[in-house]
């Protein structure tokens, strides 16, 4: 009934949050953001990346925290432009480096899901790795005993 009365399933929720008819809902410090971050987390967050540029672009070079290069790199990334990206999640990351979340999406620029692959190669393959030379001397003995100690 509430959606009938004003209209839609978008709108601010309590004054600090937006949500979203699908359950997401994203927090923001309404107090202390630029209206201009709060409109590109907006446009990254519906996927509208050149929109999300567009109002980045629009803040003065004065005005750009660590904050703006995270959303910058977030849009960057989204719009396919992977080296502005990666550059500007770096300079979020060298003007907060305590920022965990800026962090995380600089390691997620730079190796994406190759970590994880790399990291998890070796489980998934037991004759890889240290069993290669295992396997290797197992055929290498089934050969010689089909070949070698064969009775004519």
């Amino acid at each position: 009934m509430k959606e009938k009365q004003q209209g839609s399933g978008y709108g601010y929720n309590s004054g600090n949050s937006y949500g979203y008819g699908g359950g997401q809902s994203y927090h923001y410090n309404q107090s202390t953001e630029n209206p201009k971050l709060q409109a590109a987390a907006n446009y990254i967050a519906n996927r509208c990346y050149a929109e999300a540029l567009n109002v980045l672009n629009g803040i003065p070079f004065s005005e750009r925290s660590a904050r703006w290069y995270y959303y910058s790199a977030m849009a960057n990334q989204g719009a396919g432009n992977n080296i502005i990206a990666k550059e500007h999640a770096a300079r979020a990351v060298e003007m907060e480096p305590s920022n965990f979340e800026y962090r995380q999406f600089l390691q997620h620029l730079e190796y994406g899901g190759t970590w994880y692959t790399n990291m998890g190669s070796s489980y998934d393959r037991p004759y890889s790795s240290a069993g290669n030379w295992c396997l290797s001397m197992l055929f290498l003995n089934m050969l010689c005993n089909c070949c070698c100690l064969r009775p004519f």
